[in-house]
C-alpha cells in the first residue's frame, strides 16, 4: 500500500470519527439532559416560566448538544432583578446548571404606575419578585428620569458605610437630594445638593463628623462642599 492510499484511508478514518462524534453529540441518545438545576434563587418556577415564554424548554431527555446556552443566558440576563447568570453543562452526568445571583435592594420607591421598584448598590433600578419591607424609602417631588438618575448616581457613589446608614432619601430635583442617615443617633439629615462631587462631599462629611463640636449635629449641608454647614 503506497503512501497516497494510506493518507486517503487516514482522512476517511478521521472523517468517520468526526462524523460519529457529531452524530453522538447532536442526534444520538448518548448525551441527554437528565437534571436541570437552578441555584441562587427561590424563584425557580418564575425563571422556568420566563424561559418557556421565550420558546426555550429544558426538558428531560433533550439532547445536551441542543441546549442553547447562549439563548438561556440571554433570556435570564434580561430579567431586571438578576445581576449575574452562569450556565453549565455536564455531559457525563447530563446536568444543566443555571446559577443566578439576584440583585439586592438597598432602597425602594413607589413608581408612577403604582408598582414598587428598587435600587441596588450600583444604582440599578429593578422590580423584585419578593414583597420587600423595612428597607429605606426614596421619595420624589417629581418622579422624572433625571431625578431617578440622580438618586441612582448618589446611591452608587456613596461608600458602603454611608449607604448602610441610609434611612430615607428625598429627591426634590436632580440638584436637591436630602438623605436621612443613622450616622448620628437618632438621625442626621444630609443635604447633598446634586449627585456630583460625591467623593469630595464624603470627605467633607467625615471631617465634619470627626469634630468634637459636631458630636450632636443634626443636619449637614454639603450642597457647596467648599462651604458646608453643620447644625
Amino acid at each position: 500500500m503506497n503512501k497516497r492510499v494510506k493518507r486517503i484511508l487516514l482522512w476517511i478514518g478521521l472523517l468517520a470519527v468526526v462524523g460519529g462524534s457529531s452524530y453522538g453529540l447532536g442526534w444520538s441518545n448518548l448525551f441527554q439532559v437528565k437534571v436541570v438545576a437552578i441555584t441562587g434563587s427561590a424563584h425557580t418556577q418564575q425563571l422556568e416560566a420566563t424561559l418557556t415564554s421565550a420558546g426555550i424548554s429544558l426538558h428531560m431527555g433533550e439532547r445536551m448538544a441542543r441546549v442553547d446556552v447562549q439563548a438561556v443566558n440571554r433570556v435570564i440576563s434580561s430579567i431586571d432583578w438578576i445581576s449575574h447568570v452562569a450556565i453549565s453543562r455536564n455531559w457525563l452526568s447530563g446536568k444543566v446548571g443555571i446559577a443566578v445571583k439576584e440583585k439586592v435592594a438597598i432602597a425602594g420607591f413607589l413608581a408612577t404606575d403604582g408598582s414598587m421598584q428598587y435600587f441596588d448598590a450600583a444604582g440599578n433600578i429593578f422590580h423584585s419578585p419578593d414583597s420587600l419591607s423595612a428597607i429605606p424609602e426614596v421619595s420624589f417631588t417629581s418622579q422624572d428620569q433625571p431625578s431617578r438618575a440622580a438618586a441612582a448616581t448618589l446611591i452608587a457613589a456613596m461608600p458602603a458605610d454611608i449607604r448602610a446608614s441610609l434611612l430615607s432619601l428625598h429627591v426634590s430635583s436632580p440638584q436637591s437630594l436630602v438623605m436621612s442617615s443613622s450616622l448620628v443617633i437618632p438621625q442626621l439629615n444630609i443635604t447633598w445638593g446634586s449627585s456630583t462631587q460625591i467623593d469630595i462631599k464624603v470627605k467633607v462629611l467625615r471631617a465634619l463628623l470627626a469634630l468634637p463640636e459636631n458630636k450632636k449635629v443634626r443636619a449637614i449641608d454639603l450642597s457647596q462642599p467648599s462651604n458646608p454647614t453643620a447644625q
